[in-house]
């Protein structure tokens, strides 16, 4: 029974999320096809969040305000909101987004594949 006040995420996308962190973490701007393996990485973490189960998403806890800014809980966003970036970067990609901006969402998408941890 997992200690955190998280539910535990089902085993299958909890593997898949890890998997992608780690093709998101070892991708370079200088691999061959890197915006389509962006893109296909983007279309894989959204199928893992639409996949996730309503009733293990994390949830945000109703507790009095804290003291100390350390003892605040962080705000966590709904399935839906978490989805709306994940679309916008698909569409982006899809675009043919300048080259520069392709690291922007790579860092993007960590960042969203670090908070469904």
């Amino acid at each position: 029974m997992p200690t955190s006040s998280r539910p535990a995420i089902p085993a299958d996308l909890a593997a898949m999320l890890h998997t992608l962190r780690l093709h998101l973490l070892s991708l370079r701007a200088t691999t061959p096809y890197y915006r389509a393996r962006l893109l296909r990485i983007a279309e894989q973490l959204a199928w893992v969040v639409r996949s996730w189960p309503a009733a293990r998403w994390p949830a945000a806890q109703q507790v009095a305000p804290p003291r100390l800014l350390r003892q605040a809980q962080p705000l966590v966003p709904a399935q839906h909101q978490v989805l709306a970036p994940l679309q916008q970067l698909t569409a982006c990609l899809h675009e043919g987004d300048q080259s520069r901006w392709a690291y922007y969402r790579q860092q993007q998408l960590l960042d969203i594949v670090l908070y469904l941890r």
